[in-house]
């Protein structure tokens, strides 16, 4: 888990930056990193640029540091077992939320993925056009794919079903996760020919196929309709029918998952028979079984990966990282909605006085809670943080959405940790330290089962104590949480990463829709501020790169200065493996899962 770095034409691996601390903190053999890693910054990914000017996600390379022995794997021959984080929710129905991993598992497949060459590289989809005017994208689909379980051919049919089920405009009650992207995005679907669909654009995105529908990034699950049309609803939630390498026999919330390879894949064979995911939510349970050889792979905490990297795992993963900033919800600034121009119910948000929020019918209101967001940003002491938590593989973050590791960040966005300016600013803004040394009480959300938020929650509580704010750390199931977010009606900050802060966007992506009512009847990130929505509008529809840039230049500006998103750390996400269970595995590049591809796991038994 570390930083991005956005360099065009070069690649840096943040595994081989694991390796380097790793070889610091034990290792006593100056051969054990390569010696052109000795000077490489921590980095999380790297991109490529592409012949349209855009830039692709690099894949990092699979990394170890040989001081000690990985165990014998518990696991016979042709069978993997990976201790993962959490066994979410089948649903082979995608309005009822699928586990998005099921493509990074192999067992769904996109439209398009990835590779070190191009952004969009055809898989399920051949080809594509997008329409002179931006009003439709056409997509021709590869013949033969066949779908688990003798359910038939894939065809344009089960294509636009699938993604009309989780478009929260053409189904509702669709709880999918990118329901609301969706609804921004695309008019409802249709079907040209067999092998053809059509997708009105409701606004034209550089990422639709780049992200929206490929497996880098955000999308859905292609299911057999069929197989939903003569089994019913019920059983299709319960039954995965997809195309990938690997059939889900077997998944079971909160407890495992059974793969088994798909024999003559359309696209690539499995080399491994059977995977067992196994729900394993404790970060010291998963390193415990990785070093006992019961685990083959696992995710894991930074420190968790330097410590096994010294003992023989291999550290490998798609360039995937987290960026943690601390949202200040409640800051609901629209009045009508983007895309429908609909008036906005807001009457119940500004009811209290909230330090953090502004309220944009109040200027003098919208100056006092900017200076208590940005006294919030400078109190944050994230340098010591990413020492103490990280042993420096993290790497500061200022604010969320934008990364000082991409070249188009500017220096004059850096956040100095200042606690006295801090207090300074507070009273300034109106809230001096009472008789008992507060000045007012904030929360603060950090998920259970997610420890990086956990942690940087409790260290950002205790960092806001210091100046007298008096932090209440909340930590429950993020699905209790979700629904405020969802409904616009969360008004408490949270050390989460919404879509820009996973992974890392090159600079000229559109981005921050969910920050807007654009995803409203899907997830948003507990506020919506029109200039977001207005930038987002002209970077989505501008087809010169460098434009682009300018524009999110400008946003950037006006980020730092509203600081809504005050930055903590970035941090690379990766798992760890057994070399004596798995020989090798090439991922594709990818900001949105951190393993991807299991067809190209080569068995070291």
């Amino acid at each position: 888990m570390n930083r991005l770095r956005s360099r065009p034409w070069l690649i840096v691996s943040v595994f081989a930056a694991l390796a380097i601390v790793a070889t610091a903190c034990g290792s006593s053999d100056p051969t054990a990193v390569p010696p052109t890693a000795t000077t490489a910054p921590p980095a999380a990914v790297a991109t490529a640029t592409t012949p349209s000017g855009g830039s692709t996600t690099v894949a990092a390379t699979p990394t170890t540091v040989t001081t000690g022995e990985a165990p014998n794997p518990d696991s016979p021959a042709g069978t993997l077992v990976f201790a993962w984080n959490a066994v979410g929710q089948a649903a082979g129905v995608n309005q009822f939320g699928v586990a998005e991993i099921i493509t990074g598992w192999g067992v769904s497949e996109q439209l398009f993925r990835q590779s070190a060459t191009s952004p969009e590289e055809g898989w399920l989809a051949t080809g594509f056009e997008t329409a002179a005017d931006g009003s439709k994208l056409t997509i021709n689909l590869r013949q033969g794919v066949q779908f688990h379980d003798g359910w038939g051919e894939l065809t344009a049919e089960d294509v636009v079903w699938n993604l009309n089920n989780a478009n929260g405009s053409t189904t509702p009650e669709s709880i999918h996760g990118q329901a609301g992207d969706y609804a921004a995005l695309y008019g409802p679907a249709k079907v040209v020919d067999t092998y053809t669909l059509e997708i009105p654009l409701i606004i034209f995105d550089v990422r639709n196929t780049s992200y929206f529908l490929n497996q880098a990034g955000d999308g859905f699950g292609i299911f057999s309709k069929k197989a939903y049309d003569d089994e019913g609803e019920d059983w299709a939630r319960d039954n995965i029918i997809a195309t990938g390498p690997f059939q889900a026999t077997e998944w079971t919330r909160d407890d495992k998952a059974i793969l088994k390879a798909v024999d003559n894949h359309w696209d690539k064979s499995a080399a491994v028979d059977e995977i067992r995911i196994l729900h394993v939510p404790e970060g010291q349970a998963r390193l415990a079984m990785m070093l006992t050889g019961e685990a083959d792979l696992a995710p894991l905490e930074t420190k968790d990966l330097i410590e096994v990297s010294k003992n023989g795992f291999v550290i490998a993963g798609t360039g995937r990282a987290r960026h943690v900033p601390l949202v200040m919800a409640g800051n609901y600034w629209e009045t009508t909605h983007m895309t429908t121009g609909e008036p906005l119910d807001v009457s119940g948000v500004f009811n209290n006085d909230i330090p953090w929020q502004g309220n944009p019918s109040d200027p003098e209101d919208m100056e006092e809670a900017r200076k208590v967001r940005h006294a919030i940003a400078m109190a944050i002491d994230r340098e010591t943080i990413a020492k103490v938590f990280f042993n420096d593989i993290a790497t500061p973050l200022y604010m969320g959405t934008f990364f000082p590791s991409d070249p188009h960040w500017q220096s004059k966005w850096e956040v100095k940790f200042d606690p006295d300016a801090a207090e300074a600013l507070l009273d300034e803004a109106g809230y001096p330290r009472g008789d008992n040394g507060i000045r007012f009480g904030m929360p603060i959300f950090g998920a259970t089962g997610n420890e990086l938020f956990i942690e940087m929650s409790e260290a950002v509580g205790g960092e806001l104590r210091k100046i007298g704010i008096d932090t209440e750390v909340l930590h429950y199931a993020y699905s209790v949480f979700r629904p405020t977010m969802v409904q616009r009606a969360n008004t408490t900050p949270v050390t989460m990463t919404c879509r820009q802060n996973n992974g890392g966007a090159p600079w000229d992506w559109p981005r921050m829709e969910e920050y807007t009512s654009l995803t409203r009847g899907g997830f948003g990130c507990g506020m919506e501020i029109p200039k977001v929505g207005e930038i987002f509008q002209q970077v989505a529809s501008e087809t010169d790169p460098q434009k682009r840039i300018e524009l999110n230049n400008e946003l950037a500006e006006y980020w730092f200065d509203q600081m809504l998103e005050p930055g903590i750390v970035s941090v690379p996400e990766a798992v760890a493996y057994n070399p004596k269970s798995i020989q090798s595995w090439e991922m594709r590049p990818g900001i949105f899962q951190v393993v991807n591809s299991p067809e190209n796991i080569v068995p070291a038994r």
